[in-house]
């Protein structure tokens, strides 16, 4: 346990404490401590003597032995060891699998309310520990995987990720990436390419990431979630996350399309946070991840992004950036994240999110990645207890998504606002216990079972409710952490302000006249229809006009109202209204609540 914890602090950067994360930038950079990046050593081209794409077993073993030669002349770990005998590849069990005749699948393939199993059949005796020789290498192991009665042949392995790679302690359970297409390139599981078994390292509860992804995926597109179990040549390796992969399948389910540019962060990179660097391209490509490109010039507009959030003053930002970057879109994810205190995140760590470009619009999109550690898992970065404030980092340059936009005022009225929606909506145990109740139906027999797991069974059944620590890591109970983090966010002064409240009215005949009512209280100050066609588009802005108290008006309400554009018959146009308060009272309303994250939609005739 000691040695893979030292040795994950060494091949990853020091974390700051909260006072680092808050000084300017300049000083910040001055004081950074060293930073370790892992990237991948390409083998494949070296070593692929027939030049059939992939390595046989006779060129892996080539490039086993450069590897270990290369890691041990750096110095780095030598590659895991099983600590239980090997497991044999032996045949499927009969009746497992019937190719032909396979049962068409209950549920899609992250259906969260079914616990499947996975099996793999591997050849090679010491396959664990060759995985390991390759981890961080772009060389993965030809298996057979079964499920739902169907054999996937030719199927790919690899370890996947960083701290869920070390800090396992005792335990053989680490998480793989499945490539369905390996050796078949049409291949497909139920439409996917790859598969993540993820085995939640930071989480005894085994449910927030399924959990974040859900609660993520309610307001801005997120990966799907659901629990699998896992066989490994006839051998229980316990229950894991099946997490959906950010690739072209991901894009094509959320966006339509999946033309455009795609950037991960993962890990902690300096200047990784729309941090502008200039404009020369390597210095972004030193610290974003380019996972995939359909244009020539894949960097320009990220570029552009960070340069307009250095340079341009607050009162044209909005207006300035909004055409390249989903402003909307980036509020939600940062109330998310601020709100479950994700600990892998751009608020605690910039870092462990995704950026798409997309290739309709050119838009920039901020979208989660990584919840394996949200509902108070603490590292320094969050502080104590669940104290952490809604507008964190409003004053820190280095980060500049919260730094500038929040100097907006009528942004930061609108961060406010989601902020608001989406504790009334999550954050209660109300909303929370049911769900995390069947979730634990699903998988506590199997839990039970799984010897492999990283966390005891006392672990698994206290950390639901109850607060646990486990080296480093100080892991709040799901229940508890939102008991904590309510009560300080509802007494909390940035959220406890007055704002109005929005009632939509009957459409005109014609559809093309909305009008809503307001309560009188706090003064209305605008009040805008926001209404966009594209399924990923800008929102256009058309501002209300106050019709005064009109005979169908109550008490004191105010009725305001306005024109929808001549769009084309059968055009469905996406809208919402938003009413903003006077500066004094600093607060926005939307109808709906969610506003861009889920718009009301009108057919035109």
């Amino acid at each position: 346990m000691l040695v893979l914890a030292l040795a994950f602090l060494l091949l990853d950067r020091p974390r700051l404490s909260s006072q680092e994360a808050e000084k300017p930038r300049a000083r910040q950079r001055q004081n950074q401590p060293r930073t370790y990046i892992l990237k991948k050593t390409p083998l494949v081209t070296q070593f692929d003597q027939d030049k059939s794409g992939l390595l046989s077993s006779a060129e892996r073993q080539k490039a086993r032995v450069h590897i270990r030669e290369a890691r041990s002349k750096r110095g780095r770990l030598n590659s895991p060891r099983r600590l239980s005998s090997p497991s044999v590849s032996t045949p499927f069990p009969e009746g497992l699998v019937n190719a032909k005749n396979a049962p068409a699948p209950r549920g899609g393939l992250y259906d969260e309310n079914i616990l499947r199993t996975i099996h793999l059949r591997l050849p090679q005796e010491d396959w664990y520990e060759e995985l390991g020789d390759f981890y961080l290498t772009d060389v993965d192991l030809p298996a057979d995987l079964a499920i739902d009665g169907a054999l996937y042949p030719g199927v790919g392995i690899r370890f996947r990720g960083k701290s869920s790679y070390f800090t396992i302690g005792k335990s053989e359970k680490r998480s793989f990436n499945i490539s369905i297409d390996f050796t078949h390139k049409k291949q497909r599981l139920q439409g996917y390419r790859t598969l993540n078994l993820l085995n939640c390292h930071a989480d005894p509860t085994f449910l927030r990431e399924i959990l974040y992804s859900k609660i993520c995926r309610d307001y801005m597109p997120g990966a799907r979630a659901s629990f699998v179990k896992l066989v490994i040549n006839g051998e229980n390796w316990g229950v894991y996350v099946n997490l959906q992969q950010f690739n072209s399948d991901f894009l094509r389910d959320w966006f339509g399309t999946s033309k455009g540019v795609r950037w991960k962060v993962p890990g902690r990179r300096p200047d990784a946070a729309f941090n502008w660097n200039g404009p020369a391209s390597e210095k972004y490509s030193e610290v974003y991840e380019l996972k995939g490109s359909s244009i020539e010039r894949p960097w320009s507009g990220l570029i552009r992004v960070c340069e307009l959030l250095e340079k341009t003053p607050a009162a044209e930002l909005e207006t300035r950036i909004e055409s390249l970057f989903n402003i909307d879109r980036a509020l939600w994810f940062l109330a998310l994240e601020n709100i479950f205190m994700d600990n892998d995140s751009y608020v605690a760590k910039a870092s462990d999110y995704a950026l798409y470009q997309d290739g309709l619009h050119s838009r920039i999109h901020l979208l989660q990645q990584d919840g394996s550690e949200p509902f108070g898992v603490r590292g320094p970065e969050w502080g104590a207890d669940a104290k952490v404030s809604p507008v964190l980092h409003e004053d820190n340059p280095a980060r500049p998504l919260i730094y500038r936009l929040l100097a907006v005022p009528h942004l930061r009225a609108r961060y406010l606002a989601h902020y608001r929606t989406i504790t009334r909506d999550w954050l209660s145990r109300e909303s929370i216990l049911p769900i995390i109740d069947r979730y634990l139906r699903l998988i506590s027999k199997e839990i039970g079972r799984d010897q492999k797991k990283i966390f005891s069974q006392e672990l698994f059944e206290k950390n639901r409710e109850e607060d646990v620590e486990v080296g480093r890591l100080q892991i709040s109970g799901l229940l508890s952490f939102i008991d904590k983090r309510r009560s300080y966010l509802l007494s909390h002064p940035e959220l406890d302000r007055p704002a109005p409240s929005i009632k939509l009215l009957p459409i005109s005949s014609n559809r093309t006249i909305l009008r809503v009512r307001l309560s009188p209280a706090p003064e209305v100050e605008r009040v805008l229809l926001h209404h966009c066609a594209n399924r990923a588009g800008v929102f256009e802005h058309l501002e209300m006009l106050d019709n005064g108290k009109n005979g169908d008006s109550q008490a004191n309400d105010l009725v305001y109202s306005a024109r929808l554009p001549a769009y084309k018959p059968g055009t469905t146009v996406r809208y919402y209204v938003e009413a903003r308060a006077l500066d004094s009272a600093g607060t926005s309303s939307f109808e709906p609540s969610r506003a861009e994250a889920r718009p009301h939609h009108l057919r035109y005739p």
